[in-house]
């Protein structure tokens, strides 16, 4: 039987690359490292098959296809792509383009004439093309240089002016830049795209193993998942590059940026398979790790949330959606001061009081006898990392003290997945093993209500379904499945999309605990969303300490669950109902758009 044919892979050997390029084998992939420009070429004149590519010559070149999942991106600064110069921009006469990448010369094209640089630059500033790694050299008195790849992490001295594009084009756009993607003729075979995939998942895997400076670059700085928001910064690249005319391959309608992401073929995994899977999970079917991570990767989101959805019913067919009323206290003060603050959130009609801060274990005791025997709130205290710094090894003793002296619930942590790779990249303060030996323990006593699973960092598909599988066999009664704020990571996979799918998924891979909503995260229009995708609690409302109300998040909370035609109802920390709505129900649009913007006080409340 003769050997398959190698696939052609034209590539681009700098260390951004590396984590799409170290896994991939190289008997089946037969792989030429070029400048990027260079790897264009052999794609479009049929020398390679495949090839990471400038995403500019493949918005130009020719019919690829674009591979699913993985690309050279950024959402801020990418450290890697610079206009650089010995004098600021409004003294610049000319700009040298190094050709060595077309995409980062059409960035840079479109920075100087539309971007947040056409108002610094001279309206007579010389913009030219130069030859491949001659930039820097050009780049001297009032002449400005581009410069991208390693070379741009080792400047001399002199060029003191080093404007970065990633960071230029996410202040101009507030989107993610895409620099290169995996591009192809369109009858790749399958297998080859899928191979691109997987060893692209695996290297990233292996990032922590490089050196520094390497391992900060490609785990800060570069962005490698080509997800909605990616894809929506490339288009509306392609737009821009479009409409300067410097964008596009001609077509028999005009000028065309399209592009077309290669999909999964029917005759390798039949639809009809699918289906059933998908039928068998919304009625009880827990599908083992491959069946998730085929339902992760295949089904599309809106049969897989209405999967979710009819399991949610089968399993909660109430109408009713609780949420719980919940304030945090600073437990460092003074304890007379906390229990004020204990006592305010009570008469509030909060079901819980969260407390924060640091103190020694002896401490923790003193202070949650001292609540518990003048307050008749339930408190939660402590996180998994917290009990594990109070008691190595043995969670289970401090937490039953813990519980007998008043508390009623371990706060969940961050959430972060229980898996070690993920866990290193985030400077986690506890292995997974550990954390799975305190949240094993604060279950058992009924101290942990509610597990949170927190994603969205790079993390592959793999990892990712470990992840809910790790919080099956945990066995928490209630999860939160939730993304990183966008505000406080900007590489993650957290789009509306992304955390739709995850919901879904937790809601047919979990057994019969509650899916709980994170309403500090995504707020309650999205949490509203969830509501159809498997979610059956809104979660947590906090008291507003400055304002000494719940509103406007509370009112805006009830409202958006009736409009899903659900009827509020308050809970507690263990999902126990302790009363109904707050609010009346008879809103309006006008009353929604007051109440988003604090003037909702007024007759908001229908009593407890």
């Amino acid at each position: 039987m003769s050997k398959p044919t190698p696939i052609r892979v034209a590539a681009v050997g700098y260390t951004n690359t590396w984590p799409l390029l170290t896994r991939l084998d190289r008997i089946r992939y037969q792989v030429s490292e070029r400048h990027p420009s260079e790897a264009a070429r052999m794609l479009r004149e049929g020398e390679a098959d495949v090839g990471l590519i400038p995403v500019a010559a493949m918005l130009s070149d020719g019919d690829y296809k674009v591979v699913p999942g993985w690309c050279i991106g950024a959402e801020g600064p990418v450290h890697s792509v610079l206009l650089v110069a010995e004098t600021p921009p409004e003294e610049w006469t000319a700009v040298a383009l190094d050709g060595v990448s077309r995409t980062s010369v059409a960035l840079s094209r479109l920075m100087l004439s539309k971007g947040p640089l056409a108002q610094r630059v001279s309206p007579d500033l010389q913009v030219y093309d130069c030859e491949p790694g001659t930039s820097v050299s050009r780049a001297k008195g009032t002449v400005a240089g581009l410069v991208i790849g390693d070379a741009a992490r080792s400047l001399p001295d002199r060029l003191t002016t080093r404007l970065d594009l990633g960071e230029l084009w996410w202040e101009w756009t507030q989107l993610p830049f895409v620099f290169a993607v995996w591009a192809g003729r369109p009858d790749l075979p399958h297998e080859a795209v899928q191979g691109l995939r997987l060893a692209a998942s695996e290297g990233m895997a292996l990032r922590d193993s490089l050196p520094e400076p390497d391992r900060s670059y490609v785990t800060k700085s570069i962005r490698y998942t080509l997800d909605d928001r990616a894809l929506m910064g490339l288009r509306r690249f392609a737009a821009l590059g479009r409409e300067a005319g410097i964008l596009g391959r001609e077509t028999p309608k005009g000028r065309s940026v399209d592009f077309e992401l290669y999909g999964p073929p029917s005759a390798m995994r039949p639809r009809p398979d699918l289906d059933t899977l998908l039928a068998d999970c919304a009625q009880g079917h827990l599908p083992n790790a491959e069946q998730a991570q085929r339902l992760h990767e295949q089904a599309p989101l809106t049969d897989l949330a209405l999967a979710a959805s009819l399991r949610a019913t089968a399993l909660h067919p109430q109408a009713e959606t609780p949420y719980c009323m919940v304030g945090q206290v600073d437990a460092t003060a003074e304890p007379g001061h906390v229990l004020a603050q204990v006592l305010e959130l009570q008469e509030k009609g909060a079901a819980a009081a969260i407390l924060t801060g640091e103190r020694c274990a002896a401490e923790w005791l003193t202070l949650l006898e001292y609540l518990s025997e003048n307050s008749k709130i339930a408190l939660s205290a402590l996180d998994p990392a917290q009990v594990e710094r109070l008691s190595p090894g043995l969670p289970h003793n401090l937490l039953a003290s813990l519980q007998q002296a008043g508390l009623s619930a371990l706060r969940p942590g961050t959430g972060w997945l229980l898996d070690d790779t993920v866990r290193r990249r985030l400077d986690a303060p506890l292995g997974a093993a550990q954390e799975m030996a305190v949240l094993r323990a604060a279950i058992d006593l009924d101290l942990l209500p509610t597990l949170r699973l927190q994603f969205g960092v790079s993390e592959s598909e793999t990892q990712r379904i470990a992840g809910l599988m790790a919080l099956r066999s945990l066995g928490a009664p209630a999860v939160q499945i939730t993304t990183f704020p966008i505000a406080d990571v900007g590489w993650q996979d957290n789009t509306a999309a992304d955390q739709q799918r995850m919901a879904a998924l937790a809601r047919l891979v979990l057994p019969a605990g509650h899916l709980v909503a994170d309403l500090q995260v995504h707020g309650p229009s999205a949490a509203q969303v969830l509501l159809h995708s498997g979610l059956d609690d809104f979660g947590h409302v906090l008291f507003d300490r400055e304002t000494g109300d719940w509103d406007p998040t509370l009112a805006l909370t009830e409202l958006h669950l009736r409009e899903a035609g659900r009827e509020p109802v308050r809970r507690d920390l263990h999902f126990h109902r302790v009363g109904g709505a707050l609010t009346k129900p008879a809103w309006s649009a006008d009353r929604k758009r007051s109440v988003s913007t604090g003037d909702s006080r007024a007759d908001s409340r229908a009593g407890a």
